[in-house]
């Protein structure tokens, strides 16, 4: 179909009727192409025979389209023996031209066209050849049947919903019980079985644990029980061990002995797998012994990274006042069973899409709040075991969000294909839900929290690579859709609005401006709400997203301060120097070094208002607290290696510690590298 390049003035001369009153030809104006409120083509009326007998020729090769491409019917006139019409061209600026092109068509209403079904199975049989369409015979042998009945027994259809649903309710509160609540070991130690996090350790870092560790030290034994997938859990930020920095690696320090003994600030989970312990799909139960080096003297020895395990461990070839080591027991409902829960999931799923005819709106909210509670309650967990109550909390918002949703892309996409393709429906639904439910899974391999040069080590640049490409194309492809149906115009105006805010946001002082994952589904799913099978299967990984990100992490700002989003990362603050170094050191003998002592400066006069004090660590453990300038090395062994490290303090509270100055057997030193830790 040919577009105009011009607009059209339309002259009419006067009815008959008319042309008693007033004998001047009546002008109208017609514009091809529709408005953004111009009725859809099912409520049009046709033009009468009359009209198109004595209508010129010329519009007809003009016709407007709506948003999909259908023919809209041209508006006929109100009288019933209109008169003939001459049609003017009116040329417009090559600008006007540009323009017009750019927005594409203009924007109709938006019905919803029946999505017509795509999978397809072509086979020879007796040398003919044929093809099977699923869609079609699924909705021929059973949804138009269940269809008719819905029709006439409306109450029974969904009665009949309601128990699937409730059933379904039900059958997930059982397996998240069994799952969380209910774990136990032989022998049962203390308490009961402590349920721990990925991230659960004994020790803080830097000064954490107070002067010589008294806030941490701790010893005897606990039954413990870890959830899967902590293998995986990594430092998102570098932590000093020793004059090490790791990042981006599971903090597992030692456990080169056997039997394997840990520092006390690893991931127990992460050490108990890296042990042989438990495994790290399913997680599992086992006795935690802690160790100290009052009770134990071997935990003094050096300890080494182990290679027989997936990941290497970090070494520490020094002492450390705190350790633990494992030993194996008999656990009951230990197994990790998140990935049968989201298998049992996704059978539910798919029988309700393809054999319960489900309405749009029932299919929409039922994978809505199952992404919520699975996060939640199975996947993701804020706590262990999980804390019902703060669920119920951010449960109501999140209703909201996911109406949003609804409202401003769901409503248009799904019903398109839940009536007519229901396989594909749920394929395109699913696969994109559950891979953005599983956010903190699916996404291990790329470093989203720190987008930052130094995390861009081993498989991680390939996978930003991919997911960069990716997102390209997909804006492309919806930019064509939204071109096509004549809506570009009006997203690129709500985008360059939601640029300018974000600017505005990102200026604020003393703030930070976040894009959580949650914000950034709701900022994109308005673009997706078109008919089409991108859009559909995007929609769904937006709403998974969102799911996952409400769920872990709540409605967090989008705005925040420099102290919340410091977590354990390295403090920009001020840091001390030290006197001794390797210039001023010497080599000395086992005696001499026990009867030295380590000096820095004292607080320059500029920053005598900020700090009032000192903290050092020594071999990452709190030795010395005060507003001396020396400490002494008369409690340290000279036959291991020791790390020092320094850091400004204000009644207690420490600044950002300098990186580890070292001192090796042999009588060396090593002066630290610039910057904090």
């Amino acid at each position: 179909m040919a577009r105009l390049s011009h607009e059209e003035i339309e002259l009419s001369s006067a009815s008959p009727s008319q042309s008693t009153t007033d004998n001047s030809p009546s002008l109208s104006y017609y514009e091809p192409r529709r408005s953004r409120n111009a009725t859809s083509t099912s409520s049009a009326p046709p033009p009468s025979s009359s009209s198109t007998s004595e209508a010129t020729q010329p519009s007809s090769s003009i016709e407007p389209e709506d948003r999909y491409g259908n023919k809209l019917p041209l508006p006929s006139s109100s009288s019933s023996n209109p008169s003939p019409s001459l049609t003017i061209p009116l040329k417009r600026s090559r600008f006007k031209k540009l323009i017009d092109s750019t927005g594409g068509p203009r924007a109709g209403p938006r019905p919803l066209p029946v999505a017509a079904p795509l999978l397809t199975f072509a086979y020879t049989f007796h040398r003919s050849s044929s093809s099977f369409k699923p869609d079609v015979w699924l909705t021929r042998i059973w949804t138009s049947k269940l269809k008719r009945y819905g029709r006439r027994n409306p109450w029974k259809k969904g009665f009949m919903l309601g128990v699937f649903l409730c059933a379904w309710i039900v059958a997930f509160a059982f397996l998240v019980r069994q799952n969380s609540f209910l774990s136990r070991t032989e022998p049962s130690l203390g308490d009961g079985v402590s349920v721990l996090g990925c991230t659960s350790t004994f020790w803080s870092g830097n000064d954490g644990c107070g002067f010589d560790g008294g806030n941490c030290l701790s010893s005897g034994s606990l039954t413990f029980r870890c959830p899967g997938g902590c293998a995986t859990q990594l430092i998102y930020n570098p932590r000093a061990i020793g004059n090490l920095l790791p990042d981006l690696v599971p903090l597992v320090i030692g456990g080169g002995e056997q039997p394997p003994i840990y520092r006390a600030d690893s991931f127990i989970c992460a050490s108990a797998v890296h042990a042989g312990l438990i495994s790290s799909a399913n997680g599992g139960c086992g006795i935690l012994n802690l160790l100290s080096d009052s009770t134990t003297p071997s935990i003094s020895n050096t300890t080494y990274p182990s290679t027989d395990t997936p990941f290497s461990s970090i070494p520490f070839p020094t002492t450390f006042p705190n350790a633990f080591s494992f030993t194996p027991c008999k656990g009951y409902n230990c197994k990790d069973l998140r990935w049968q829960i989201l298998g049992f999931h996704i059978g539910m799923a798919v029988f309700l899409g393809l054999f319960l005819d489900p309405p749009p709106l029932v299919w929409f909210w039922t994978l809505a709040c199952l992404g919520f509670w699975n996060t939640i309650l199975v996947t993701d967990q804020r706590d262990n075991p999980p804390i019902v109550s703060d669920a119920f909390e951010d449960f109501l918002p999140f209703l909201f969000v996911a109406y949003f949703f609804w409202r401003v892309a769901g409503r248009f996409t799904i019903p398109s294909f839940l009536s007519s393709a229901p396989i594909e429906a749920v394929i395109f639904s699913l696969g994109g839900f559950i891979p953005g439910m599983l956010l903190n899974i699916v996404s291990i391999k790329i470093p989203i929290d720190t987008l930052t040069d130094g995390a861009f080590e081993g498989d991680a640049l390939g996978w930003v690579v991919g997911l960069i490409v990716a997102i390209v194309i997909l804006v492309f492809v919806q930019i064509w859709w939204m071109w096509r149906t004549g809506w570009f115009r009006f997203y690129a105006c709500w985008t360059v609005a939601c640029g300018l805010v974000i600017v505005v946001l990102s200026q604020l002082p003393d703030l930070t401006f976040r894009l959580h994952h949650y914000i950034f589904a709701i900022m994109f799913v308005p673009a997706l709400g078109f008919a089409t099978r991108p859009s559909l299967a995007l929609q769904f990984l937006l709403l998974g997203i969102c799911c996952n990100g409400i769920g872990k992490f709540g409605f967090e700002s989008i705005l925040q301060t420099v102290a919340e989003l410091q977590r354990d990362a390295a403090l920009d603050t001020s840091i001390p120097t030290f006197i001794t170094n390797s210039s001023t050191w010497g080599n000395f003998t086992d005696g001499a070094f026990v009867n030295s002592s380590l000096q820095w400066n004292a607080i320059p006069s500029e920053l005598a208002s900020s700090w009032n004090g000192f903290s050092l660590l020594v071999d990452d453990v709190e030795r010395y607290v005060g507003s001396g300038t020396n400490s002494s090395f008369s409690a340290l062994s000279p036959l291991f290696p020791h790390f020092f490290r320094l850091a400004y303090q204000l009644d207690g509270t420490s600044g950002g510690f300098t990186k580890a100055a070292t001192y090796f057997p042999n009588g060396s030193w090593v002066d630290p590298l610039p910057g904090g830790t």
